[in-house]
Parts: C-alpha cells; structure tokens; sequence
C-alpha cells in the first residue's frame, strides 16, 4: 500500500502544480520515468551526527574573516529573471505570498457531481496527511508558520446537482473550474480563510484543465487569493508538504520535468519543492524567515573568506553564505544538522519516503539561476552531494569556488570559501 502511495506522489509532483505553469515547459516523453525512492527502512532512520573538531573555549577553531568582505544585502537580493507566472526564486515576493510569522487557515475543499464521486475513504487520509504537515511546516519554519487545516463535514462538501458532462461548457479552464466550485461552495465562507485546497472528484471531465488565464479568484464576488486546485490525485499523500510552497508563498518547481531518473531532481533531496522534507535557507529568506544579517552576501571578486553557521534548524545566529555573480544567480551554502521525524518518515510526507535531507549533519551547497524556468531546474547541487551533506574537512571546487567544511565547534560550521 505503501509503495502505491509513493508513486502516487511522485505523479502528483510532476503535476502541473496550481495549473497556472501548465504551459511553462515542454511536456515529458511518455518513456521518460521519475525516479522512484523507495521508503526508508527503519533501521536506517537514524541522522548523521557529526562529532565537534574544534573548541572555542579552547581557542582552537578557525578565525572569522568574513566581515572584510561581505557586502550590502541588496547585492544577494536577486530578481529573478524569468515571468513564471506568480511564483519565483527572487525578490520582490509575488503580492500574495505569505511572509514572515503568520497564522494560516486552508480551507479543504472536497467537491463532486452527480455522477463523479469523491471517496469518502479518502479523506481520512487527507486528514492525517493534513495534521503532518501542520507539524512539518511548524518544524521546517522554526515557529514561524502555526497552520491549520479545516475540513468540512462529508455532508458539507460541495455538491454540483447535476452530471460532470452538462457542467463541461463552463469548465474551459483551471480558473473557471476553482471559480465554479468557490461559487457553489460559497456557503463555507472561502474568502474567510488565507487560502483554499480544492480536490476534485475521481475521472473528472473538463475542457481543460490544465490551462488557466489567471483570473482573479472568486466565491460570488467575494475575493480568494489563494487557491490550489489538484485533479486526479484524490490520495493526496505528500501533495499538502509539496503544494503549500506554491500556495502560500508562491514557489517555484525546481525540479526539470524534460529530464528522466536522477536528472529530474537536479536540485538533490534537500527541498520540498523538489524532493526533500524541509526548505532550503534560501526559500526561508525569501519568505522572511531569515533576515537580512543573517546572510553572509559576498561579491564575485573576494580572494578568500572564513565564515561561522548555525543550523538553519536554530533561529539565531548565520544561516547562509550567499555568492553574488551574474543577473538572478547565487551560489549558496548553508548548515543542517541530522535529525529524524519517524511519522514523517514513515508516512511519505517528505516527498522521497527517505528525508535524506532531514537526516544529514553538514553543509549543503547549491546554485540559483533564475533565468532558467520553473519546471526546469532552476536550482542545482553537485553531483557529489545530491544525497548527503558535506561532511568536516572535505572541500570541493564548484562554479569558479572553493569551498571547505573546516571545522564544528559549540557555535556551528566553520566555512572557507576562495576564488578558484
């Protein structure tokens, strides 16, 4: 059962995801295949913790030099150079996204016609999946985000009187469907929560549903800003981790539905927007979760420069050193620390049904181009830490860099990062 679940997941992720970026990439070859993760055993559950090598109390661990060559903030501050639609890997944040401490109401939205039915053995499953990834994002955020999912009765789902196909004239769009729903359902008050997950019911009918003229979102004239509309993934399981980043706070897919196998998560397994079980630094900053003298921002230029990271699990301190270079990229670094979430892990909710990203004490290391589209892997990692961090006293020579894990002491990561 379990097995069946993950691979529903994997289809849900390469799902054109809130409809609107239907059109944003070429659609996959029927031979190309998603990679498949297989869950976790349990006795393999348990973090890579890394031992300190250094002591500052003793004088021993490397000295900070960053400060001579950190520069202002608004250098790292990237726009992002494509128009996906709403969502993106730069600032300024679409106008509706989410940021910062926020109290987040979904409201779930289960809808059927007379003849299309949604199944009512479902949506247990949906709410256990809803009650872990309250406790993900509660988690994943360090407090930031308190969520709470509203299901409505199975007697106050919304029901359309007549059959699928006499309703498909008006189907023509994503937009016209969510609209269509959010119009019938209006006697659950959707313009009262921050934002609306609409599942449709099993074999839906439409015109086209994948594509959308962005219209603004409506329940009889009343305002929806936002909304996530999925069809056929009625299982959900690992939709509501994965759907939230485009829905609250309106990020990208950075995985690249033209590749197959390990080519189609270039960005590794350390993020929920592709295939890992928390957030990268970088998607925190975005929504505000860091501040701005938590980023180390360097220029292209530096000669060599010694950093100090606290976990991005931690609320104080640095989280990311942040390498400014052409138009809308960054290379970026960041600590994580291992840690395990058993129902998470065991309940596929990290996406991958491994959370190898939740697992692994260490640095993780990644470039953001933001002139290649979402669906396209706008986000890379190297080769050699698609799956695990690095570790104390490796170093590796990525784009025009050198960087080294130097050394752990009570107060985090030291880091060297030089000019190659």
């Amino acid at each position: 059962m379990r097995k069946t679940l993950l691979a529903l997941l994997i289809c849900t992720m390469s799902f054109n995801s809130m409809l609107g970026v239907a059109n944003a990439a070429p659609k996959k070859k029927a031979s190309d295949k998603e990679p498949v993760f297989k869950v976790l055993p349990k006795s393999e559950r348990k973090p890579l913790v890394l031992n300190r090598s250094c002591d500052e109390r003793r004088s021993s661990c490397p000295t900070v030099n960053s400060n001579a060559y950190i520069q202002s903030i608004n250098f790292c501050r990237i726009t992002d150079q494509t128009a996906d639609w709403k969502v993106s890997l730069g600032f300024p944040r679409y106008p509706d996204a989410i940021l910062g401490n926020a109290k987040v109401d979904v409201l779930v939205m289960v809808y059927e016609f007379a003849d299309k039915k949604f199944p009512p053995s479902a949506y247990p499953i949906l709410q256990k999946e809803a009650k872990q990834t309250e406790e993900l994002y509660k988690r994943i955020s360090n407090g930031a985000i308190d969520l709470n999912f509203v299901f409505p009765k199975i007697e106050d789902w919304v029901r359309f009187p007549k059959n699928n196909s006499e309703y498909i004239p008006q189907l023509l769009s994503g937009d016209e469907i969510i609209n269509l729903v959010l119009d019938q359902g209006a006697y659950l008050n959707p313009d009262t929560y921050e934002a609306v997950y609409i599942h449709s019911p099993n074999d839906l009918e439409n015109a086209n549903a994948n594509g959308t003229r962005n219209l603004p979102y409506q329940s009889l004239g009343r305002s929806v800003p936002r909304v996530y509309f999925t069809s056929g993934n009625w299982m959900g399981f690992g939709g509501y981790s994965h759907g939230l980043g485009h829905l609250l706070f309106f990020f990208e897919d950075i995985y690249d539905r033209s590749k197959s196998g390990r080519d189609f998560h270039p960005a590794g397994l350390w993020d929920l927007m592709g295939a890992g079980g928390a957030f990268f630094a970088w998607h925190m900053y975005l929504n505000g979760w860091l501040t701005d003298n938590q980023v180390d921002c360097l220029p292209p230029s530096f000669k060599s420069s010694t950093h100090l990271l606290t976990p991005i699990s931690t609320l104080l301190g640095k989280k990311l050193i942040a390498i400014a270079g052409d138009p809308g990229k960054l290379l970026l670094i960041e600590y994580r620390t291992g840690r395990v979430d058993e129902d998470l892990l065991s309940d596929g909710v990290c996406n991958t049904g491994g959370c190898t990203g939740d697992r692994q004490e260490g640095l993780v290391i990644y470039f953001v181009d933001t002139t290649i589209n979402h669906l396209l892997g706008p986000i890379t990692v190297p080769e050699k830490y698609y799956s695990r961090t690095m570790v104390i006293g490796e170093k590796i020579s990525y784009r025009g860099y050198v960087i080294e894990f130097l050394a752990k002491g009570r107060k985090g990561a030291y880091v060297r990062v030089k000019n190659a």
